[in-house]
């Protein structure tokens, strides 16, 4: 991935747009025509896509895979790449604030309840919008992607996309819920290789391992932090 920031950048553009349009009421009838059709495509072969992409992209196993992952980068991954994977906490984070709303998300109990609708431990969450399959799967396709060899990331990539089409196939989401979910997985996997990225070439300007990269990272932000806020001269 040569131009992770350009991901960020689109994706979250498209994230924003379809949710607002979503909040509005705009996309009803795109919705509604778009699952009309589904309902005659109907083959074997899909109901067992269909159920394996339900099985695969919950919660827990996706989360394991993670923590997986970032071991994987860990021990033979390039440096810096085992921090990507983690991430995926932010992406739930950014579902449950979103299906939720910030006044359920910022009273305990209502926080609470909703980490465990996102663990599995409640069978339905309050809001279908946006897709948790399609975010974890678009998520982990994408830090795939970006550090793994390609005998193995386009395999993957391959079933995650689907997963776009296959949560619609078994009618428990939309085309705004998984177009929604696919944008938000593409933005915060794409933030965090840009990160990585960002670690990568602090080390390569200053050797020195982890606490050369920590203080060439604080020392921008400082830098960044007194540009912003020194007063601007007449």
């Amino acid at each position: 991935m040569s131009r992770p920031g350009v991901l960020w950048l689109v994706s979250s553009a498209v994230f924003v747009a379809v949710t607002l349009l979503y909040r509005a009421g705009a996309v009803r009838e795109i919705d509604y025509q778009v699952a009309f059709h589904l309902k005659d495509v109907r083959a074997g072969w899909l109901d067992t896509l269909g159920n394996l992409n339900d099985v695969i992209f919950r919660p827990t196993p996706t989360f394991v895979g993670a923590l997986l992952l970032a071991i994987i980068l860990w021990r033979f991954g390039p440096p810096w790449s085992w921090l990507a994977p983690p991430a995926i906490v932010v992406s739930a984070l950014a579902e449950v604030v979103v299906k939720n709303g910030w006044s359920q998300v910022l009273h305990p109990r209502a926080l609470l309840e909703d980490f465990q609708v996102l663990l599995g431990f409640h069978l339905h969450a309050p809001s279908s919008f946006p897709s948790g399959h399609v975010t974890r799967a678009l998520f982990l396709a994408i830090v795939i992607l970006a550090f793994l060899p390609r005998r193995f990331s386009i395999p993957f990539g391959a079933l995650a996309l689907s997963c776009v089409f296959a949560r619609m196939y078994v009618e428990a989401h939309k085309l705004s819920d998984v177009v929604a979910g696919a944008a938000l997985g593409t933005a915060v996997a794409s933030a965090a290789v840009w990160g990585v990225t960002v670690l990568i070439m602090l080390e390569t300007d200053r050797p020195g391992g982890w606490r050369a990269v920590v203080a060439a990272l604080a020392s921008r932000v400082a830098l960044v932090w007194r540009r912003i806020s020194m007063p601007s001269r007449p």
